[in-house]
C-alpha cells in the first residue's frame, strides 16, 4: 500500500481501475523512483494485468541511484527477479565510462556526448536475454538531452543516429525518447522516425533534403558542415548528463556570499541547505532549483569546481554537506582536463555556428523565420558551454585568491565576458520562448532571472572586485 498524502492507495486496486476504466490503454509504466515496491509486487501487478488484458504491456523503469558496486548489484538483482511478464526499460547511458587523457568519469544519465550503452543497460540487457524476454525498452534521448536540458531539438544528427544504431545493435525494441521537449514537430524526431523502418533512405541524401527544406536549397552545404561540427563538439564535451551545462547561462557567478533574496524560516533553511535532489531552492538565488545551481563553499574547505569535475555524485553530496557517496576508484576528471575539452568543444561549436549563421541569413523568405530559430538554439548551446567554463574558472580563482591575489585580474576578465554573454542570451530569449524552458521545472532561466544575474555581475565588477583590490592593495587593471 502506497501513502499519498493522507490517502492510502493499493497498487493492485489502482491497476485494475485503470485497466477497466481505460479499455484502450496499451500499457502501464512503473517508475521505481516514486513506486518503491519490489519485484514481488510488480510481478503480481503484471500477472493480474495480463488476466484482465492479455495484450497490455507492463513496463518497469528502475531509474534512479548512484553508479557504484553496491547499488549496481541491487539494480541487477531487481532485473533478475522481475518476471518475463514485465518489460524492462533500461536507462541507456547510465554509468557509461567517459575517458579523456587517461582520466574517466561515469555519466549519470541523459548525455548526448556519449553513445552508450552504459554499465547498467549492458548488464540489464544481458539478464533479460538470458531470461528469454520478448522485449526490452530503453529510456534514450531522441532529440533533446539533459546535457543541454533547457533547449529543444538539438542539431546533432550524427550523434542521434549513432545512438539509434547502437540501440538496434543491442536488441532494444522501443524507446522512451523524451518526457521533456516534444511539443512541436522537429527535424531530429523526423530523422529518428525515418530510421525506425526497414525501407529507410540513405542517410546523407536524407540529411541534405532536410537541410534544404529548413534553410533553403542553396544553403544545404553550410548546414551539413555545421551539423557535423556541432556533433564533433558535443562528442568531446565532458558532461555527466545532469550538470551545469543544462542551465549554465542562468547560473550566477559568486564572488562573496550574496544577500538573501527571499525569506525562509529556519526549518526551511536547513532543508534547502541539506537537500539537493528535491525541487528545493536557495534563498540566495531562488531563480533555479537547488540541484541546478552552482554554489561555492565560502568557508574554502572544498574547491567546488574541482569536486564537480571529479564526480557528479560527490559534487551534489558536497553541496548538501553530506559527502556520503564515495566515487569509484580512480574516477574523476581533473579541472585542467575538464576545461581543456570543454574549451575545445566550444571552439568547434563556434566554428559550426559561422556556417549556421550564414545559412540562416541567406535563407529564402519562406523559411527564414524557421532557419533563424534553428540558429538561435545553436547560439544558446554554445553559451551554455562558455558559461560552464566561466563558472568553473571563476570559482577556481575565487578559491585560490587568498594564496594568489593576482587572480583577481582573471576574475574581472571572466565576469566581463559573462556579463556580455548574459546580455546577449537575454536578447535571444526575448525572440524564442523555448530557450530556458525545461518541462519538469518550467523555466530554469527567464529574461527576469537573467537580468538579476546581469545586475549581480555589474555589482561584482563595479563594487566587489574594486573593494577587494583596495583592501588587498592590488593595483587595478586600468592603473597598470
Amino acid at each position: 500500500v502506497t501513502q499519498l498524502g493522507d490517502r492510502q492507495i493499493d497498487p493492485m486496486e489502482l491497476t485494475e481501475q485503470i485497466l477497466t476504466e481505460f479499455p484502450e490503454i496499451a500499457g502501464l509504466i512503473l517508475v521505481t523512483e516514486g513506486f518503491v515496491s519490489g519485484p514481488e509486487t510488480i510481478n503480481k501487478l503484471a500477472a493480474r494485468s495480463k488476466e484482465l488484458r492479455p495484450d497490455v504491456e507492463i513496463l518497469v523503469w528502475k531509474y534512479n541511484g548512484p553508479v557504484g558496486d553496491d547499488y549496481n548489484g541491487r539494480v541487477f538483482a531487481f532485473t533478475k527477479d522481475c518476471s518475463t511478464d514485465v518489460i524492462q526499460i533500461v536507462t541507456w547511458d547510465k554509468g557509461y565510462k567517459q575517458e579523456l587523457d587517461g582520466e574517466f568519469r561515469y555519466v549519470y544519465d541523459y548525455s548526448i556526448s556519449v553513445p552508450g550503452p552504459g554499465l547498467w543497460s549492458r548488464e540489464q540487457i544481458k539478464i533479460e536475454k538470458a531470461k528469454g524476454a520478448e522485449k526490452i525498452y530503453a529510456r534514450a534521448d531522441g532529440w533533446n538531452t539533459w546535457m543541454f536540458g533547457t533547449l529543444p531539438y538539438l542539431p546533432l544528427p550524427r550523434l542521434w543516429l549513432e545512438k539509434h544504431d547502437l540501440l538496434l545493435d543491442y536488441g532494444v525494441n522501443g524507446t522512451l525518447d523524451s518526457w521533456t521537449y516534444g511539443f512541436t514537430a522537429n527535424f531530429v524526431a523526423e530523422l529518428k522516425n525515418l530510421y525506425c523502418w526497414d525501407d529507410a533512405p540513405e542517410r546523407q541524401p536524407a540529411l541534405r533534403r532536410i537541410a534544404a527544406r529548413e534553410f533553403g536549397p542553396d544553403n544545404a552545404d553550410d548546414v551539413l558542415k555545421a551539423w557535423e561540427l556541432f556533433s564533433e563538439a558535443a562528442a568531446i564535451t565532458p558532461e555527466s548528463g545532469h550538470g551545469l551545462s543544462a542551465a549554465a547561462i542562468g547560473i550566477p557567478l559568486f564572488f562573496g556570499l550574496p544577500p538573501e533574496r527571499m525569506w525562509q524560516c529556519e526549518a526551511e533553511k536547513q532543508y534547502a541547505d541539506n537537500t539537493v535532489y528535491g525541487m528545493t531552492t536557495s534563498r540566495y538565488w531562488p531563480y533555479l532549483p537547488q540541484f541546478a545551481n552552482f554554489f561555492p563553499d565560502f568557508s574554502n574547505h572544498e574547491n567546488m569546481a574541482e569536486i564537480y569535475c571529479g564526480s557528479y555524485l560527490q559534487y551534489f553530496e558536497a553541496k548538501s554537506n553530506r559527502l556520503q557517496v564515495p566515487s569509484s576508484e580512480g574516477e574523476g576528471f581533473s579541472l585542467p582536463v575538464y576545461l581543456k575539452y570543454l574549451k575545445l568543444a566550444a571552439d568547434k561549436f563556434a566554428e559550426g555556428i559561422q556556417f549556421y549563421r550564414n545559412a540562416a541569413r541567406n535563407s529564402p523568405e519562406y523559411c527564414r523565420r524557421r532557419a533563424l530559430r534553428h540558429a538561435l538554439i545553436a547560439e544558446q548551446m554554445n553559451y551554455l558551454h562558455l558559461s560552464t567554463i566561466a563558472i568553473l574558472e571563476f570559482e577556481n580563482c575565487r578559491f585560490n585568491l587568498r594564496e594568489d591575489k593576482s587572480l583577481i585580474k582573471n576574475m574581472r576578465r571572466i565576469a566581463e565576458a559573462e556579463l556580455e554573454r548574459t546580455c546577449e542570451a537575454k536578447a535571444l530569449m526575448m525572440k524564442d520562448s523555448r530557450i530556458g524552458f525545461e518541462n519538469e521545472s518550467d523555466y530554469f532561466y527567464t529574461p527576469h532571472s537573467l537580468q538579476e544575474k546581469i545586475e549581480l555581475l555589474k555589482d561584482i565588477l563595479n563594487r566587489q572586485i574594486p573593494e577587494f583590490e583596495e583592501i588587498s592593495m592590488v593595483k587595478k587593471p586600468d592603473s597598470i
